[in-house]
């Protein structure tokens, strides 16, 4: 009988471990293992102000290696080492963002972002779809000018629903989706 509901357990924490769940960041440093390697990697949380009426919230992630010091860890599909939200100018509605999660035991990072295409006369200031992207750590081949870790695209899916503001949609994410 012990050992019905040792199984029963265990099931059902697989079961829990399934749900992809954000992860609570807080305004600078943030501790986190995100490439399960037994070492404390750090992801930087800012504000990034240029005086317009919307700041982006900004994140820099930094993995340590085992010689003790840290590798900068590049965004997906950009030169560039921050991610960052993007708003549009003088409106609250947010067409760019990003989150970490857990699932499946391990970290993932999504963006979502709102799209316009030529071909429908959309336009990223009214309600429209929005792409979402899953993407997951990768160790670099050890070749020059390659990063030691790397964001490596894991899915992608375009939401049915329209949406305002691309928080939004990242509240409704649906990993069952992401191919």
């Amino acid at each position: 009988m012990k050992n019905k509901f040792l199984l029963m357990g265990l099931l059902f924490s697989g079961f829990a471990s399934a749900q992809a769940e954000y992860v609570s960041l807080h305004s600078g440093q943030n501790v986190i293992d995100i490439n399960a390697d037994g070492l404390k990697d750090i992801l930087f949380i800012a504000d990034y102000d240029n005086n317009t009426s919307h700041p982006s919230q900004t994140m820099n992630i930094f993995i340590k290696n085992k010689q003790g010091g840290y590798n900068s860890v590049p965004c997906p599909q950009a030169s560039g080492f921050t991610w960052a939200d993007i708003r549009l100018s003088a409106s609250g509605v947010k067409i760019y963002d990003y989150r970490l999660l857990v699932y499946h035991n391990g970290y993932s990072l999504v963006s979502a972002e709102k799209f316009a295409t030529d071909n429908d006369g959309s336009d990223v200031l009214n309600s429209g779809l929005v792409r979402i992207n899953r993407y997951v750590m990768t160790e670099g081949e050890n070749d020059p000018g390659i990063p030691a870790f790397q964001w490596s695209l894991a899915g992608s899916y375009i939401t049915k629903e329209k949406f305002n503001d691309v928080d939004d949609a990242l509240k409704n994410i649906n990993m069952d989706e992401f191919k």
